[in-house]
């Protein structure tokens, strides 16, 4: 049973392939969509596995190594690998990463960070699920309207906003500030470089029907026209070399829900409760990993930023709610 609970946000820095979906039409490479809602989604076994990669590859730092039990940490953490994998569970679970927000072209301000009331609370259940509070509302949206706030930027003179080649009625909400400022504050990556795309979340972010925001996540992706070379580095070959593989675009922000237990293996110097768990996997906290395909070819770069406050106690919380 898991003890503590924290949630995890994910920033695409680059554009990302969470390849595995199911393909139609012209795109020979799709990326993984939810079933029912047909959302953006990343597998909870690729991102634990981007995760995973990170502490092994990228975590040993010169003050990792000389950490005790680097490894065996790890292992406690994520579990054991291939064939002594039924030696014990993984002390750290995580959860299909959800679309919290997604960019869009916008005729002003360049593009528009977009968002649906069925995301928000679905995004706000999540929050209780992990624990957090928040006091924020989602407000309510008319198809053919966009709710923002009074510092949008993405409006023409006319308060309309025009996303690809749609155009829409704009209102203001304060509702959309107070989202953004807890936004700024707890999901952006907490780091200097993000301090202009913080201060641009405010203005740049609009809140859309449930079914223009469908349309948009499924219709606005990344589409990349790739060639595949054979063995001598030319095009030439059966079947067609030209594939199209699709995208989720930079700049779009996911999440995911991270619980942990104590250790159920063999505890190196006492370390293995559920809080030294958390606190392991928080190391990966303003770093960078990479997720899902086409690593050499820089995609999949996102920066990860775990909720601030301390992790809650899962068992503590069922009680509490009673």
């Amino acid at each position: 049973m898991f003890k503590q609970s924290s949630i995890m946000f994910l920033y695409a820095e680059t554009s990302v392939h969470l390849g595995g979906g199911e393909s139609l039409g012209a795109i020979d490479l799709a990326i993984q969509r939810e079933r029912y809602t047909d959302f953006p989604v990343g597998a909870s076994s690729g991102i634990k596995g981007a995760v995973r990669d990170w502490f092994e590859d990228f975590g040993k730092s010169s003050s990792a190594k000389a950490e005790d039990h680097w490894d065996k940490k790890i292992k406690l953490t994520f579990g054991p690998k291939n064939d002594p994998a039924s030696e014990h569970a993984s002390a750290a679970s995580f959860t299909d990463a959800r679309i919290l927000l997604f960019p869009v072209k916008s005729l002003k301000g360049v593009f528009a960070w977009i968002t649906c009331p069925l995301v928000l609370q679905r995004f706000k259940r999540d929050l209780m699920v992990a624990g957090v509070g928040n006091s924020w509302t989602v407000p309510t949206v008319s198809p053919g309207n966009v709710v923002g706030s009074d510092k949008n930027q993405n409006r023409t003179n006319g308060n309309k906003v025009v996303l690809e080649e749609f155009t829409f009625d704009f209102t203001s909400e304060d509702s959309l500030s107070r989202i953004a400022e807890w936004l700024k504050t707890n999901a952006m990556p907490n780091r200097d470089e993000y301090k202009f795309w913080k201060e641009n979340l405010e203005t740049h972010l609009l809140l859309v029907t449930d079914d223009d925001f469908k349309d948009f996540v499924k219709h606005s992706t990344e589409v990349q026209a790739r060639v595949k070379l054979n063995e001598r580095k030319t095009t030439s070959g059966n079947g067609g070399n030209l594939f199209y593989q699709e995208n989720l675009p930079t700049e779009s922000v996911m999440y995911s829900l991270v619980f942990t237990q104590h250790i159920l293996g063999e505890k190196p110097n006492n370390w293995g409760s559920e809080g030294d768990v958390m606190g392991f996997l928080k190391t990966v906290n303003g770093k960078r990993i990479q997720i899902g395909g086409d690593e050499s070819t820089g995609k999949g770069i996102m920066c990860v930023r775990f909720y601030s406050s301390p992790s809650v106690d899962v068992q503590k919380d069922k009680e509490m709610r009673k």
